[in-house]
């Protein structure tokens, strides 16, 4: 989820390509990383479940997901799992 206390790094796209592996290790422990070309912004990286959670943050229906995830997992965790995977959601989609 995306927060103000997440770290933001800034690197050129030449960068990136040079040490594309350990950025994304970065990412996926919540850092937010610019990348620039030419000096100036081009792309944000950020993790599967931040990029989820800023496509879903002008839908309607992500207040409905997310309580319904909620409540599912309430119920019971396996069960909860079970009926996202056969919804075909990822481990790393919140």
């Amino acid at each position: 989820m995306l927060s103000d206390d997440q770290p933001i790094s800034e690197l050129s796209a030449t960068e990136l390509a040079r040490a594309t592996a350990s950025v994304l290790d970065r990412v996926e422990r919540g850092e937010r990383v610019i990348i620039t070309r030419h000096g100036q912004p081009a792309a944000v990286i950020v993790s599967i479940g931040t990029g989820i959670d800023l496509a879903l943050a002008g839908s309607e229906r992500f207040a409905l997901l997310r309580r319904e995830a909620h409540e599912e997992l309430e119920a019971g965790v396996t069960e909860a799992l079970a009926r996202w995977r056969e919804r075909g959601f990822s481990r790393g989609a919140r």
